[in-house]
């Protein structure tokens, strides 16, 4: 006998939910799509790729999560973030650093489902629906999505989830959330500490206390015990000195002066700007219309009473979780705001108009907060420090990519021409393309400064460097830039490098005769010797005498004469190199026949330097940077591509002054 059929159990529909959960998928291709497409046109870097690349791949292989780039042997003892282990799973399975772009466009989208279903408890499905588009194409995740990766991708998420289980009372799926949430970072702890105040202000008074310890206990293990012990250092992260040294002197100084707290938030106006287009999304005011308004309070102090001016603007992560939390807030404000209406439609006579705003204004404002948040992208952008290519979600909508600011082909040709033994000295655009072989990729300069902490350029066993180009956007700190040059060249010139490969673009692969396996020249590179290589070198040294020559005449400008002598020094040598080029069969050609240098170019960069506004001694440390790569760019190329001795490359060649006005 056939057992008996049993209708199935139907939920109700949600067409709201299926409309974020479309939304959310769509919002998920997009930024997977477009942070492929910035990582494919070397728009990506080192920090913090290629250093999330490097801790994942050996988390994937059970290695500690090390990174050379951030030259640490545990990234754990820098920052207490053990969610990264998600990634090292992800990592093995999918070894490429895109894993890590695509996996945080999945994450920051998802994130719209739980906050639309705690949004739709307390304001209504339209405004539920509303709230979490406004967050998802907010330009705060558009921002993280801009900047590489980082492990707060994992906390909108969380965050959402513990709010909405603390709402349904699901306790165990709250802690679930909260123990997660405190694995993101260790000053996220922070924000389950207000967490826990907001339950305690519902009257869930224990499991909120426990929120607030758990906060708490975590912050200090993580920073006085986790981290200490894991890394090579003590907790470094302390940015609050016009405060104290430390949280327990910080916490007494805001007691007993608490208007500072207020002076130093608003000051210096760049903060302001920055709160205003966080809270456009949301009208300003509906995220603090509700008890939920403790979430972006630590979120908001930890950055405007910083004195890391990097925390302050638009750019880079740091306004992803805010975001999420003034979403949160706002859906609690909005609430409130349905509230008071309701209940002034049961006190007045005008009920029916009153009741009838009470339905529509949810949804009213959580539209014209879109609107606003849509507007902010574009006042955002025009602020921001690192984005040329403007929102990307607008950019999409017109069928626009990231912007093509590279020679793709040039740059996969180098990367493929890297050696994969020994350690690599790379720009950082370049970094999180050779993190996955294994080998130790640094940066040019080195992020330990002191004695016994050489740059890189000038220890590893391979450096690349693009012999045409003086760009600073090589080094991560610009002012060590005319550092790495002058290392460069000064190991160049010793022979502790040799040119092994090279591009017509003018990328070249340097490599110590002492690494493994030696210094093997390409065929390809075309190394010059004869008589146009020995015109080229003397011409090169009568452009440095020009330069010498005519140093007391050009400090600032140039006279007439000085200038004629510095025009007919740079077009001998321009002839020269263009000579030499010509008689190259490789990629020197090219490369020799596009570093002559110009007299006019220099004296122009020195005016226009001159005359900007700002330090005088930045300017000139800039100034000198970048025309000594000019200046200096004949002399390296022929060092690499037309050496007069190829054991010590730079004998016969001096160093030339950095430019016109300069002294050797």
């Amino acid at each position: 006998m056939p057992l008996p059929r049993i209708p199935a159990l139907r939920r109700p529909r949600d067409p709201g939910l299926t409309v974020v959960v479309l939304a959310a998928l769509l919002l998920s291709v997009a930024y997977g799509v477009w942070a492929w497409q910035r990582h494919r046109w070397y728009l990506t870097a080192g920090y913090d790729l290629g250093i999330f690349d490097e801790a994942t791949r050996n988390l994937a292989h059970l290695r500690a999560p090390g990174s050379s780039l951030r030259e640490i042997p545990n990234l754990w003892g820098d920052h207490f973030h053990p969610i990264i282990l998600l990634w090292g799973a992800l990592r093995a399975l999918w070894p490429s650093p895109v894993a890590l772009l695509v996996s945080q466009a999945v994450l920051v989208s998802a994130a719209m489902v739980p906050l639309y279903l705690l949004a739709r408890d307390r304001a209504g499905t339209v405004a539920g629906v509303l709230l979490a588009l406004a967050y998802g194409t907010s330009w705060g995740v558009q921002r993280a999505i801009d900047f590489d990766v980082h492990e707060l991708a994992f906390a909108p998420a969380l965050l959402a989830c513990a709010v909405l289980f603390a709402d349904r009372r699901r306790w165990r799926w709250f802690w679930v959330s909260v123990v997660l949430l405190l694995c993101v970072k260790e000053d996220v702890s922070l924000l389950v500490v207000a967490l826990g105040i907001w339950l305690v202000l519902e009257g869930e008074r224990r499991h909120g206390a426990a929120a607030v310890l758990a906060g708490i206990a975590w912050f200090v293990l993580a920073t006085r015990w986790w981290i200490p012990s894991i890394g090579v250092e003590s907790f470094t992260y302390w940015t609050y000195s016009q405060f104290g040294d430390d949280a327990p002197s910080a916490l007494g100084a805001a007691a007993t002066h608490p208007w500072r707290l207020v002076t130093v938030a608003v000051d210096p106006a760049v903060k302001l700007g920055t709160m205003a287009a966080l809270v456009a999304p949301f009208l300003v005011v509906t995220p603090w219309l509700t008890r939920l308004a403790i979430l972006p309070v630590p979120l908001f102090a930890e950055r405007f009473l910083s004195d890391q001016p990097v925390y302050w603007g638009t750019s880079f992560h740091y306004s992803l979780l805010p975001t999420m939390a003034l979403a949160i807030a706002s859906a609690g404000g909005i609430a409130t705001v349905q509230r008071a209406l309701a209940r002034r439609s049961l006190r007045t006579g005008a009920a029916p108009r009153w009741a009838v705003a009470a339905r529509r204004t949810p949804a009213v404002l959580a539209g014209a907060g879109l609107v606003a948040g849509t507007i902010a992208w574009f006042a955002v952008y025009d602020r921001g420090l690192t984005s040329p290519e403007g929102p990307p979600l607008a950019a999409m909508a017109t069928l626009h990519g990231p912007p093509k600011l590279v020679d793709r082909v040039a740059l996969d040709r180098l990367v493929a021409a890297v050696p994969r033994s020994g350690s690599v000295a790379a720009p950082r655009r370049i970094q999180p393309h050779l993190t996955g072989r294994g080998q130790p990729v640094h940066v040019l300069e080195s992020r330990l400064i002191g004695v016994g902490h050489p740059l890189h350029v000038a220890t590893d066993d391979n450096v690349l460097v693009d012999l045409t180009d003086p760009t600073t956007d090589v080094v991560a700190e610009r002012g060590r830039y005319a550092e790495v040059v002058a290392a460069t060249d000064d190991r160049l010139a010793a022979g502790g490098l040799v040119g092994v490969w090279g591009d017509p673009s003018g990328w070249v692969v340097l490599r110590s005769p002492r690494a493994p396996g030696g210094a093997p020249v390409s065929p390809s590179l075309g190394v010059l010797s004869g008589a146009p290589a020995r015109t080229a070198r003397d011409a090169a040294n009568a452009w440095r005498r020009a330069l010498l020559s005519t140093a007391q005449d050009c400090a600032i400008s140039c006279d007439p004469r000085a200038k004629a002598r510095l025009d007919a020094a740079a077009a001998t040598l321009d002839r020269a190199m263009q000579a030499a080029g010509a008689a190259s069969p490789g990629a020197c050609g090219p490369i020799l026949r596009g570093v002559g240098p110009s007299a006019a170019d220099l004296l122009a960069r020195r005016a226009a330097i001159t005359a900007a506004p700002g330090s005088g001694a930045a300017q000139t440390s800039y100034r000198d940077a970048v025309d000594g790569r000019l200046s200096g760019a004949a002399r390296r190329a022929l060092m690499v591509c037309a050496p007069a001795d190829p054991a010590v490359p730079g004998r016969g060649l001096p160093l030339p002054p950095p430019g016109p006005g300069a002294t050797a």
